[in-house]
C-alpha cells in the first residue's frame, strides 16, 4: 500500500540540538526522552549536551540511568517488555501484524508508554483524544478495520495472535510498482521532485582528506565511526553485569601494518583523534579494515564512572559521536544524517601521543 506522504516526519536532530542551545531559528524549551540517549546516540555530543543544558525543562523515561537521563529534571520509570503487551507492525506499513499480551501487570511505578502519553494528555485537556483506558484498548481500536471477529485484545491475541495477508505475486501486472509513476523506475522521481539527483552518485565525505587536503596531512587515516559489536544494540546494555563481560571495554579495529607503523600492540589503550577532538579505545588488530583505515566502536558509556555532571558516567570518554561533527551545512542533502565513516582522523598509543 501507498504511504502517506507525512509517515515518519521528525525534525532534523542537528538543527534541533542547535536551536536548543542557541534559541535560534526558535527557543526549544523542553523535550522528553522515550527510549533513547541522545548524549551517546546523536552526531556532535557535546552540541547535544549544550542544548540538553539549556532547556527549560527536561523528562526522561527510562529503564536505567544513562548519561542523558542523569540531566533530566525527572525521571519515570517505564514499563520492561513482560509489563505491557506489544503489537508489531512495522510502523504501520505493512500488511501484516504480530500481537502478545503482557506477562504481568507494571510493579511499582512503572508506566508504558500509551499510559505516559494518555495521562499527559488528560493534564493537558485532550481527554477527548484518549478515550481508551488501557494499551490493550489502543491495540483493540487499530484492529477496527480487520473483522476479527473478535470482542478485546486479549481474545485477539489467544485465538488469533498473528496475520499476514495472503502472499500475491506479480501485483505490479495490476497496480504497477510502488513508485510515483506506478513504473519500475531508473531514476528516482521523488527525489527529483524534491530537487535532489534523481541517481546515484558520488560525493566526497565531508570531513575527509578531498574536503581539506592540508589538514588531512595532520589526520592521514579515515575514521569508520558506526562499529557496532554483539551484545550490545547501539548503547545498550552496558549496565548489565553478565553482558559487559562479555565485551568490557570499547575497541577499535585496526590493520596489523598500521599498528606497527604506530607501535600499537593488541590491547593497547589507544587515543583515537579528529579534529572535533579525542576518545579513548582499546585496539584489535585485524586484516578486516585497511591499512589507511580505523574502525571504533558506538554507543559506549560506562555506568560503573562518576555519575555527576559533567563526567555523566564517561559520556565523553569513548563515544565516538563525540568526535564526529555534524554541521547542518555538511548533513546528507538528501535525509539530513550527519557522516559517520570516511572521517580523517589520527591514532596513537595513549602515554605516547
Amino acid at each position: 500500500k501507498s504511504i502517506p506522504a507525512e509517515w515518519f516526519c521528525e525534525a532534523n536532530p542537528s538543527i534541533v540540538f542547535r536551536a536548543m542551545a542557541t534559541g535560534k531559528p526558535y527557543p526549544v524549551k523542553g523535550a522528553i526522552i522515550l527510549a533513547d540517549n541522545p548524549l551517546i546516540s546523536y552526531g556532535n555530543s557535546k552540541q547535544v549536551y549544550a542544548g540538553l543544558k539549556n532547556l527549560d525543562l527536561l523528562v526522561a523515561m527510562e529503564y536505567w540511568l544513562t548519561p542523558s537521563a542523569l540531566l533530566a529534571d525527572y525521571v519515570l520509570p517505564a514499563a520492561s517488555w513482560v509489563e505491557r503487551p506489544v503489537l508489531t507492525t512495522t510502523y504501520g506499513v505493512s500488511d501484516w501484524l504480530i500481537a502478545s499480551q503482557r506477562g504481568i501487570q507494571p510493579l511499582f511505578e512503572r508506566k508504558t508508554d500509551v499510559e505516559f502519553w494518555a495521562e499527559l494528555g488528560h493534564r493537558l485537556g485532550q481527554a477527548e483524544y484518549w478515550p481508551w483506558k488501557t494499551d490493550e484498548e489502543v491495540f483493540f481500536y487499530r484492529f477496527q478495520n480487520m473483522e476479527t471477529g473478535m470482542d478485546n485484545y486479549d481474545e485477539f491475541v489467544e485465538y488469533v495472535r498473528m496475520d499476514f495477508a495472503p502472499r500475491e505475486y506479480q501485483k505490479y501486472l495490476t497496480q504497477g510498482f510502488a513508485t510515483t509513476t506506478g513504473k519500475l523506475e531508473l531514476k528516482s522521481t521523488i527525489l527529483e521532485k524534491l530537487g535532489y539527483d534523481p541517481l546515484p552518485h558520488y560525493v566526497a565525505p565531508p570531513y575527509g582528506p578531498e574536503a581539506n587536503p592540508e589538514l588531512s596531512k595532520e589526520y592521514p587515516l579515515s575514521l569508520i565511526g558506526g562499529g557496532g559489536y554483539m551484545p550490545y544494540f547501539h548503547s545498550e546494555h552496558r549496565e548489565i553485569t553478565r553482558l559487559r563481560l562479555l565485551s568490557p571495554d570499547p575497541r577499535v579495529a585496526i590493520n596489523p601494518a598500521t599498528a606497527v607503523k604506530y607501535s600499537i600492540n593488541e590491547g593497547d589503550w589507544t587515543w583515537i583523534e579528529t579534529p572535533v577532538g579525542r576518545i579513548k579505545q582499546r585496539a584489535v588488530l585485524t586484516e578486516a579494515v585497511a591499512p589507511d583505515t580505523i574502525q571504533a566502536e558506538r554507543g559506549w558509556w560506562f555506568p560503573e564512572k562518576e555519575m555527576k555532571d559533567p563526567e555523566l558516567m564517561g559520556v565523553f570518554e569513548s563515544n565516538v559521536n563525540a568526535i564526529l561533527d555534524d554541521d547542518p551545512d555538511k548533513l546528507d542533502e538528501a535525509c539530513g544524517s550527519w557522516c559517520t565513516r570516511g572521517v580523517m582522523c589520527r591514532i596513537a598509543k595513549v602515554g605516547e601521543e
